[in-house]
């Protein structure tokens, strides 16, 4: 193996543990079932290894991953829906909180946002997934969609105003 073999598999390395747990958690967004957004996630790293001497910019690693991932996802819930499958569950934990009755208001105002967030039209859902959850920027996020960046800041807007509007009445 020589210095630039090495050098380039260390930087696929390092790319795929700063990227492993985010990339699994937009997966399991898309997917709902963790078993498919880990075959979801494995899949994209082995398609991205397979090409990444050819990532002149490893900085636009990440919005590479997110459009394999989302391809993949859209794929797999394609095939899911001509078999007739339902969505599972989240599978999504939240942080830890100190007693019972944090914990119970935590998950119940937990519940009710990702109640909305499933709610919203899937063009929104995933740009707010991408924007607020994931932390891609604009212009990361039109890549990935293959959108305009002026439509994916009126989706995220118009999204923002949805959850907002549900949250409203429970969070007074």
């Amino acid at each position: 193996m020589s210095l630039n073999d090495e050098a380039e598999a260390d930087s696929f390395a390092g790319f795929f543990r700063s990227t492993n747990r985010r990339a699994y958690a937009f997966a399991l967004h898309l997917t709902g079932n963790g078993e498919d957004a880990m075959d979801i996630v494995q899949e994209a790293y082995l398609r991205m290894h397979e090409r990444w001497t050819g990532c002149a910019e490893p900085g636009k690693a990440a919005a590479w991953l997110y459009t394999i991932i989302r391809n993949l996802a859209v794929d797999h819930l394609r095939r899911r829906a001509r078999r007739g499958e339902t969505e599972l569950e989240e599978g999504i934990a939240g942080p830890l909180v100190a007693g019972p009755e944090e914990a119970a208001a935590q998950s119940e105002v937990s519940r009710r946002l990702w109640e909305a967030i499933r709610s919203l039209p899937p063009g929104q859902r995933e740009i707010l997934l991408l924007r607020d959850w994931h932390g891609l920027n604009y212009a990361e996020i039109a890549e990935v969609l293959g959108l305009s960046m002026g439509t994916v800041s009126s989706r995220l807007h118009h999204a923002r105003e949805k959850v907002r509007e549900a949250m409203e009445g429970f969070l007074r």
